[in-house]
C-alpha cells in the first residue's frame, strides 16, 4: 500500500510540473506550423501559406507564395529547407508574417520598396507590416521614395552569414519611412568594405536589441539623408571583432550614426552593449558619431545628432565632423552615462537622487472589492501552484516511506 501511494504521489508531482516545462519551451525560434500541418505535409514544396487568393496553399518558390498570399497572411517554411526563387529580388509588398523555421533564404535581397520596372510596390500613403521569425540569411533590401509608404519590418531570432539584415537607402530626400526592429539575431561578417549589419538613410526608427555581431566591419551604419526624423535604440547587444581599418574611406566602427540631412533630427539611445576586440579602435572608437570625411576637399554633410550612452564597460566614442574633427576617441568609463553629439561634445549626465521620501501611515487595510488575481501574472500563479503541489507530494512521499 505504501509503495502504491508513493508511486501515486510521484506521478502527481510530475503532472503538476509539466505545465511549467511546457510554458518555458514557447520560444519564437521554435519550429511552428499551423494546426494539422507537419513537415510531411509539404511534399516537394517548401512553403505553406494559410490565407491565399486562390486554392493552392503549398509553394515551391518564394515569389509564387508572396503573390498568392492575401494581405495579413502567414507563411510557414518547411523546417531547415532551402527557399528557392527565380527572382533576385522577390517582392514583399503586403502585410505578412513569416515563420522561417530555420529555412535558408540564400542571402537573397528581398525587395521592400524599390520602385522600377519589374518590381511590385504597395500603394502610396499605406503602411506595410512584415514580421520574420527564425530565418537564415533573410535580407531586407529597398529604397526610400516619395510615396509616403511606412514600412514596419521586424526580424526575430534570425541568423545571417556574410549578408546584411537591412539595406534601405537612397541619396536624395524622400518621405517614405522605415521602422526596423532587429531582436535576438546573429550576424557573422567578412570584414569587407560593404560588410554592414544594417544600413539606413531613411527616417523612421531603428531598434536593435539582444543581437550578436561578429567580424562585421560596420554592424550598425546609420547615415540619415531623408526628410523625416530618425530615432535609434541600440540595447544589450554584443559586438565582437567588429570595425575595419580603411584609411582611404574611413568611417568603419561597430556603431556609426551620421545625420546628413540638414533641418532634420537624429536621436539615439545606446545602452549596455558589449564591445570586444574592436578593429581600428584607436582611430574610430566603438561608437562613431558624425562624418569626419571630406570629398573633393570639402567636408561631407554632417549635421547634429543627439545621443545618450550608458555603458557597463569602458568604451571609446569618436564624435565630430570634418569641420570640427575629433583627433582621438574619448573614453567613457564603465558605469557612466553621457550625452554626445556630432560636434565633438561628450558630457557626463549627473544622476538625480530622490528629493523627498514620503512614508504613508497605514491605519487600516484596504478592503478587497473584487478578485485580486492579476491575469498578467497567471503564469507565475501556475508556477506557484505547481511548486506548492510538488512540495506537498514530496512531503507526503516522505511520510509514507518513513520507517515505523
Amino acid at each position: 500500500m505504501k509503495k502504491f501511494l508513493s508511486l501515486a504521489l510521484a506521478l502527481l508531482m510530475l503532472a503538476v510540473m509539466l505545465p511549467v516545462v511546457s510554458m518555458a519551451a514557447g520560444l519564437s525560434g521554435d519550429v511552428k506550423y499551423p494546426d494539422g500541418i507537419t513537415k510531411d505535409s509539404f511534399g516537394t514544396s517548401t512553403i505553406y501559406v494559410d490565407n491565399v487568393t486562390g486554392e493552392e496553399h503549398y509553394f515551391a518558390k518564394l515569389e509564387d507564395a508572396l503573390n498568392a498570399a492575401s494581405s495579413g497572411a502567414t507563411m510557414y517554411c518547411l523546417e531547415n529547407a532551402t527557399i528557392a526563387s527565380s527572382l533576385d529580388h522577390p517582392d514583399f509588398y503586403k502585410d505578412i508574417t513569416v515563420y522561417g523555421n530555420g529555412a535558408d533564404f540564400q542571402k537573397r535581397e528581398n525587395n521592400f520598396g524599390t520602385v522600377g520596372s519589374g518590381y511590385k510596390y504597395p500603394a502610396a500613403n499605406t503602411t506595410v507590416t512584415v514580421t520574420v521569425y527564425n530565418a537564415k540569411n533573410f535580407a531586407v533590401w529597398g529604397q526610400p521614395s516619395n510615396d509616403s509608404v511606412t514600412w514596419n519590418v521586424t526580424l526575430k531570432n534570425c541568423e545571417n552569414d556574410g549578408k546584411y539584415f537591412l539595406m534601405f537607402r537612397n541619396e536624395a530626400n524622400f518621405n517614405s519611412t522605415m521602422n526596423f526592429t532587429l531582436e535576438d539575431c546573429k550576424l557573422t561578417g567578412t570584414h569587407t568594405t560593404s560588410d554592414n549589419g544594417l544600413h539606413i538613410t531613411a527616417g523612421g526608427s531603428v531598434t536593435v536589441t539582444g543581437c550578436t555581431f561578429t567580424n562585421c566591419s560596420v554592424p550598425i551604419n546609420v547615415n540619415h539623408k531623408q526628410n523625416d526624423a530618425l530615432t535609434v535604440n541600440i540595447t544589450n547587444n554584443t559586438f565582437n571583432g567588429c570595425g575595419l581599418e580603411n584609411p582611404s574611406n574611413d568611417y568603419f566602427a561597430p556603431v556609426r550614426i551620421v545625420n546628413a540631412a540638414e533641418g532634420t533630427s537624429v536621436s539615439a539611445t545606446i545602452e549596455n552593449n558589449t564591445f570586444t576586440n574592436t578593429v581600428a579602435k584607436g582611430s574610430n572608437g566603438d561608437i562613431r558619431l558624425g562624418d569626419q570625411r571630406t570629398e573633393n576637399g570639402d567636408p561631407k554633410p554632417s549635421y547634429d545628432v543627439s545621443v545618450t550612452i550608458e555603458t557597463n564597460q569602458d568604451i571609446t566614442v569618436k564624435s565630430g565632423n570634418a569641420s570640427t574633427p575629433a583627433t582621438d576617441p574619448a573614453t567613457v568609463s564603465a558605469g557612466s552615462k553621457v550625452t554626445a553629439d556630432a560636434k565633438g561634445n561628450i558630457t557626463p549626465v549627473e544622476e538625480e537622487g530622490p528629493t523627498q521620501i514620503v512614508i504613508i501611515d497605514r491605519t487600516e487595510d484596504t478592503p478587497k472589492t473584487d478578485d485580486q488575481k492579476n491575469p498578467a501574472t497567471g503564469a507565475n500563479d501556475l508556477v506557484a501552484v505547481a511548486v506548492a503541489a510538488a512540495a506537498l507530494a514530496l512531503a507526503g512521499s516522505a511520510i509514507i516511506l518513513r520507517k515505523d
